[in-house]
């Protein structure tokens, strides 16, 4: 963005001169050629980062673009041309690169390692970034390659690891494999195998990834482990018993907790119809009860990341509760909650409506059109939370939530969607249907 890197510059390099764009006509800059003189543009004009047609923009040529990566055309430079330089998003537009419109993002001068450069960059957006460094022959596109990159690199989001992992594209499911192939599981048992499995990404969210992710580290281990199961299906219920275990054992609002008896009449018939011996199950409670999964930690303590691929979002009217006025709130859904904001530049949200358990319809209003409501059907208070003027987080007092679509098109998307992130525990889903199989397949061969 300078042409002298190292020199700290404003926009402009001199307070009190009026700047153009150019210094000289038909000439193709950076962005100031020589700092410090007076540069003038066209009257009349809005000046983009270049004033003349042709030229190749910048991040950002016109408002609304979307931002190319380099900054020069021609040119293959790094991420940023000059380590060092600030870049800035412009407030109102939907990111594209960046994730936090407005913020400033800074590349630290001393990182000398491309990769890590981009690694930093594409944190959240793990996709772009593999993409990149493919792109600039800085890694391989083959799904041995992408999977010892994702295993053994430093500093990955684990979170983004995941998302990634669990994609259902050929490449993805290819990649997920040779990823578990990288595990060694040989000798251990199931739990010391969960244990170095989940701490190399963060399970998904979705139902389907989740599935393929499992089912994939049931085949790796009965690979590693021949004999100890009978089948991978047994491998698989078995993993998930132990998850939901150690959720149990460990989550402070679990307050009856699961007892050994309980463990065992769980994981009754799974081994191909037969039961699985006592001391192989009691030693993953105690190993459970013991100590509790480590899950990876991801940078970042703030709701942004939440918000990175949500189910759906949009401006919705909402009648206030106490005071029933509609106001104009901007909602996001994911991970089964509407969360709402003033604006949709905010980070922290106003509200959050967590849908556990609540249902959704379309409703008619005397006053507001295309109107929907989250009620509980029990006609119990939601569990939800609200922030006071003060930025006091308070518990919501509402029974029901009604807002208002622009369109009855836009009303029944939000319905849809809002259905479909009302779900149970994807866990015990997987588990029942896994069990089903078992039995049927137990069944069909003693026919």
């Amino acid at each position: 963005m300078y042409d002298h890197p190292g020199d700290k510059h404003g926009l402009f390099d001199h307070l009190g001169e009026k700047p153009g764009l150019f210094d000289h006509s038909g000439e193709k800059p950076g962005l100031y050629d020589h700092p410090g003189e007076k540069l003038f543009d066209h009257p009349g004009e809005k000046p983009g980062l270049y004033d003349y047609p042709g030229d190749k923009p910048g991040l950002y040529d016109h408002p609304g673009e979307k931002p190319d990566l380099f900054d020069h055309s021609g040119e293959k430079p790094g991420l940023y041309d000059h380590p060092g330089e600030y870049l800035f998003d412009h407030p109102g537009e939907k990111p594209g690169l960046y994730d936090h419109p407005g913020e400033m993002l800074w590349v630290c001068a001393e990182a000398r390692n491309p990769v890590k450069q981009i690694i930093g960059f594409f944190s959240w957006k793990l996709c772009i970034g593999i993409q990149y460094l493919v792109d600039n022959d800085l890694l391989e596109w083959a799904a041995e390659a992408v999977a010892e990159f994702l295993y053994k690199e430093e500093g990955l989001n684990k979170t983004a690891i995941g998302n990634f992992l669990g994609e259902r594209e050929e490449m993805h499911l290819q990649t997920l494999k040779a990823f578990v192939e990288l595990h060694e599981f040989s000798d251990l048992n199931l739990v010391q195998a969960l244990r170095q499995f989940l701490w190399s990404f963060r399970l998904p969210g979705e139902a389907q990834k989740i599935d393929r992710m499992m089912e994939a580290f049931a085949t790796r281990y009965c690979d590693c482990n021949t004999g100890v199961f009978q089948s991978t299906d047994t491998c698989y219920i078995l993993s998930f018993a132990v998850i939901m275990l150690n959720t149990s054992l460990h989550n402070p609002n679990v307050k009856d907790k699961p007892t050994l008896e309980c463990f065992f009449s769980m994981n009754r018939g799974i081994n191909n119809g037969g039961d699985l011996p006592n001391d192989l199950l009691m030693k993953l409670y105690e190993s459970i009860r013991n100590e509790p999964f480590k899950i990876p930690e991801d940078d970042g303590n703030d709701l942004t990341h939440t918000f990175f691929n949500p189910d759906r979002e949009g401006w919705l009217l909402k009648m206030g509760g106490r005071v029933k006025t509609w106001k104009r709130r901007w909602f996001i859904l994911t991970d089964s909650c509407l969360y709402y904001f003033e604006y949709t530049t905010d980070k922290d949200p106003i509200g959050i409506i967590p849908l556990e358990n609540l249902c959704v319809r379309e409703l008619e209003d005397s006053i507001k059109q295309y109107c929907l409501e989250i009620y509980n059907p029990r006609g119990q208070k939601i569990k939800a939370c609200k922030t006071e003027n003060g930025g006091r987080v308070v518990e919501g007092k509402h029974q029901s939530y009604r807002m208002s679509a622009a369109t009855a098109d836009e009303r029944d998307d939000w319905i849809g969607s809002i259905r479909a992130s009302i779900t149970k525990d994807p866990f015990y889903d997987l588990v029942s249907l896994r069990k089903r199989k078992v039995i049927n397949n137990n069944n069909a061969s003693q026919d």
